[in-house]
């Protein structure tokens, strides 16, 4: 090698060095620089959960996961651990009985003081505060001690102010709180307050001033239990003693995570006695459901192939085509395929995502539902479950199945929408006449007008009607 050529080698070799020392530095600089970002987004966060400020938990934990790949793994870790701690910690409980004349009539029922009782007694200790309530808060030392002995009374048993109820449940559910209350439910305005017409605008106001501000859910339980004692109609102002079955309403406001782990440390619905049905209702704002449609599995019925390559979630299929006259047994005249969907945002109980009736098709193709289908429900040995385990490459953890299947108008654009509904066992529960309650062991007198103005404010702050849209596409 000629002396300049050498030369000239080395001087390269020199700068790529240099270049990459510089780098490495760089790098260094960077480390540093994110990880004393990371410290610094913690300390605030520390601040703020100190001096009691609004926390948008989910907008955090996507603040803190733009510090992983830069940090180092142990120190994420430690920290991810910390935000997760604080993020669960409940920092009050705030549980109200509802103790109108019209509640006596549960009192002396065993499972119902079952279930009050293994519910209270579950509650943190430290940070619970009793509530008596009607129209008026009548906070409570010894609340468990008075319930045992059936003295429930205070003022103001004559009546029930659900709206007032409602937002000082709200109002002590915020900042990581946790408000319970129970009820009969039953809408009983004072004497010559009969202003039914306005009580769904009113809670809907309500309710939509307090979610302006934080992420609260709202868990509704319908529950039963054995009711000795006069019933206080609503509508003919009647009296009527009565022993028999009847509903009663357990509610659950905080954000999702205050209210998940109500659900499986406090209320835990299989341990209670009397549990009928259930509703949660929900902000839908930047929520994020990841879906594909499954290419393989036990649903699919024709061929196609998708147009999304690799590992992208696919949204579009092309290429269809019926069985055919050669398939082993009778041909299907439709085009089948599942989409498989990751609901795990969406907090709904998973009875109403498996039905059908809260879900709407828009396009020009006649692909409708034909199953909906729970991921866990799936048999081991399915070709579907194998093909969902392959999805952790598009990024992807599905927990539902949405099948779909069309006939002849097979290509075009196909929206699925998740829909907003009020359960049918709401709409069943509701009355507007209780003259004639003995017997009845299922309605509440204007429950469902309550429950309407809950809905309609969950669907103003969320600013959309449907809770999830599914956009695919199927070509020629």
């Amino acid at each position: 090698m000629s002396y300049f050529k050498m030369n000239t080698a080395l001087y390269a070799l020199v700068i790529i060095l240099g270049l990459s020392s510089c780098k490495y530095e760089s790098d260094k600089i960077d480390m540093h620089i994110r990880k004393a970002d990371l410290s610094s987004f913690i300390s605030r966060l520390e601040n703020d959960i100190t001096s009691n400020k609004q926390i948008m938990w989910d907008r955090e934990e996507d603040s803190i996961f733009t510090f992983k790949s830069t940090t180092n793994p142990s120190l994420f870790k430690e920290k991810l651990d910390w935000f997760y701690a604080k993020r669960d910690t409940l920092k009050k409980v705030s549980f109200f009985f509802e103790n109108s004349a019209s509640m006596n009539g549960y009192i002396g029922d065993p499972e119902f003081r079952q279930n009050i009782y293994r519910i209270y007694t579950a509650l943190p200790e430290e940070n619970t505060q009793g509530f008596f309530v009607n129209t008026q808060l009548y906070p409570q030392d010894n609340i468990i001690e008075r319930f045992k002995k059936g003295d429930i009374k205070t003022k103001g048993t004559g009546n029930t102010d659900h709206q007032y109820i409602f937002k000082e449940a709200i109002k002590r559910a915020a900042n990581n709180g946790l408000s319970i209350l129970v009820t009969d439910g039953i809408y009983s305005p004072k004497s010559g307050d009969n202003n039914l017409d306005l009580i769904t605008i009113d809670i809907a106001k309500d309710f939509k001033e307090a979610l302006s501000n934080e992420s609260i859910e709202t868990v509704v339980l319908k529950m039963e239990s054995n009711y000795t004692g006069i019933y206080y109609g609503q509508k003919c102002r009647k009296r009527t003693k009565i022993d028999q079955k009847r509903p009663y309403y357990i509610f659950l406001f905080g954000n999702k995570y205050s209210i998940n782990k109500a659900l499986k440390q406090y209320i835990v619905l299989k341990e209670l006695k009397g549990y009928v049905a259930q509703n949660r209702f929900v902000t839908t704002r930047g929520l994020y459901t990841p879906y594909t449609i499954l290419t393989k599995g036990d649903e699919m019925i024709g061929s196609f192939k998708a147009v999304e390559k690799g590992y992208n979630q696919k949204h579009a299929i092309e290429d269809l085509e019926k069985e055919s006259s050669k398939f082993k047994g009778t041909p299907n005249d439709a085009i089948q395929f599942a989409v498989a969907i990751d609901l795990s945002k969406v907090n709904l109980p998973k009875s109403y995502i498996l039905d059908a009736s809260n879900y709407k098709i828009n396009g020009k193709t006649d692909f409708e539902i034909q199953n909906i289908l729970a991921v866990q429900d799936l048999n081991k040995n399915s070709k579907t479950l194998k093909a969902i385990e392959l999805l952790s490459k598009e990024n992807i953890k599905p927990d539902y199945l949405i099948v779909l299947r069309g006939h002849k108008e097979l290509f075009g654009n196909i929206n699925v929408e998740l829909i907003r509904n009020l359960p049918q066992w709401i709409l069943e529960t509701g009355t507007m006449d209780d003259c004639n309650i003995e017997g009845d062991t299922n309605t509440t007198y204007a429950f469902d007008q309550l429950m309407y103005g809950i809905e309609e404010a969950y669907k103003k702050i969320s600013k959309e009607q449907s809770i999830t849209n599914i956009k695919l596409t199927t070509n020629l």
